[in-house]
C-alpha cells in the first residue's frame, strides 16, 4: 500500500512541476502548416491569441513574396492581460533551408525593399512600445521546412530586440512557427 501511495505522490509531483514550466505551454514544433506559433518572451510563454478584423486566422499569418521573401506575423489581441502585442518577422533572400541572420538595420522607410528584420510591439496600455532587431540587437531564424508548392513554412527563432529610440531590450527565445503562406 505504501508503494502505491509513494508512486501516486511521485506522479502527482511530476505532473504539477510540468505545469509550472512555461515552456510546456508552447506548441509542438511541427511542419504541417498548422498555423501555430509561440515563444518565450523574457522567460514567459507568449502565444498568439485573438485576431484583427482583417485576419482570417487566429493570430498567426504568413506570406511568400518574390520567390525569396517570407513574412510572419503573430499577434495577441484583446487578451486577458489588457494589451495587444505582436511579433513580425521578415526574411529576405531565402533560397534554401538554413539559418538566417536578422542583424541588419530594419530601414523601415524602404518599405518592401527593406532587409530582413524582426519587430515586437506592445500597443496597450498606452504608450505603444516598438522593439527591433538590428546591429546591436541581433536575431536568427532557422527555416526547417519551406514548401512553396503547398505554401508551408516552419522553423525556429531566437531574437534580441531593442526599444525604438531607447535602451531597453526584450529577449525572445525558443520561438517556433508552422504556417501556411499566403501570396
Amino acid at each position: 500500500m505504501k508503494t502505491v501511495l509513494y508512486a501516486g505522490a511521485t506522479v502527482l509531483c511530476l505532473l504539477t512541476s510540468c505545469e509550472k514550466d512555461p515552456f510546456n505551454r508552447l506548441p509542438n514544433a511541427t511542419q504541417k502548416g498548422k498555423n501555430t506559433a509561440g515563444f518565450m518572451l523574457d522567460g514567459e510563454a507568449w502565444l498568439p491569441e485573438g485576431k484583427y478584423l482583417t485576419s482570417t486566422t487566429k493570430g498567426v499569418n504568413g506570406y511568400w513574396r518574390g520567390n525569396s521573401t517570407i513574412g510572419l506575423s503573430f499577434v495577441q489581441v484583446n487578451t486577458s492581460k489588457g494589451r495587444d502585442s505582436g511579433l513580425e518577422i521578415r526574411i529576405v533572400g531565402i533560397r534554401q533551408l538554413g539559418t538566417y541572420s536578422l542583424g541588419q538595420d530594419p530601414q523601415l522607410a524602404l518599405g518592401e525593399r527593406r532587409q530582413g528584420y524582426a519587430s515586437f510591439f506592445i500597443s496597450q496600455p498606452a504608450p505603444s512600445i516598438q522593439y527591433y532587431t538590428g546591429p546591436t540587437a541581433p536575431g536568427t531564424v532557422t527555416i526547417t521546412r519551406l514548401d512553396t508548392i503547398n505554401r508551408i513554412a516552419s522553423g525556429t527563432f531566437d531574437l534580441t530586440l531593442l526599444e525604438d529610440g531607447g535602451t531597453h531590450t526584450v529577449c525572445i527565445t525558443k520561438g517556433r512557427f508552422d504556417v501556411r503562406l499566403a501570396e
